[in-house]
């Protein structure tokens, strides 16, 4: 502090003090932090998960034989990040194999398509593993200009695999991202206390 000086001001007695720049600086750095201190940790949670992500897309689970199987697709005009979650179960004696790629399309019937570029996992032979595939939408456009709607294409090799599939939308355009969920979503449980 350079000084400080008692004085009157409206009949009131005040104190006047000024700074040098670095210690006002650092006041507010203090008086800052204070402030962020006084903020309740639960602040920023007040959109729960279940209204905050959308499910959008699925394969039920199954015994898949060798074959190649699509699911039906994502809208990405309604959110802006995709994200799917692929299980693989027991994979038979082969052992089986599974492949999974991104897919988009600017139509929802994928009559014209593309493969995501870095949208394909590496190939799962083991049981009872998971993988995730994530992609946002100004992605797909960067690829394609008009893609608009995106799935997975998942291939099964040698013999039947146990297989399920999610796909989940999230930072949707309009709030809650849930409105988006299939009519498969039977329930969202939230426990309020």
């Amino acid at each position: 502090m350079l000084y400080e000086r008692k004085s009157k001001w409206m009949g009131m007695d005040v104190t006047v003090r000024q700074y040098s720049s670095d210690d006002y600086a650092r006041i507010m750095d203090e008086e800052i932090s204070d402030q962020v201190k006084r903020v309740p940790r639960h602040y920023a949670y007040q959109e729960q998960m279940t209204q905050a992500l959308a499910v959008m897309d699925k394969l039920d689970p199954v015994s898949q034989g060798a074959a190649t199987v699509n699911s039906t697709g994502i809208d990405m005009s309604k959110v802006k990040r995709v994200f799917y979650v692929l299980q693989v179960g027991a994979v038979g004696g082969g052992p089986g194999t599974v492949n999974a790629k991104l897919n988009s399309s600017n139509t929802s019937g994928f009559s014209v398509n593309q493969d995501v570029t870095g949208g394909a996992i590496t190939q799962i032979s083991t049981a009872n593993q998971i993988a995730t595939l994530e992609v946002r939408g100004d992605q797909l456009v960067q690829q394609v200009a008009t893609a608009r709607y995106v799935r997975v294409v998942l291939t099964v090799g040698v013999n039947a695999v146990l297989i399920a599939l999610v796909g989940y939308g999230s930072e949707s355009e309009q709030r809650p991202a849930s409105q988006y969920n299939i009519t498969a979503v039977a329930q969202g449980l939230v426990i309020s206390i």
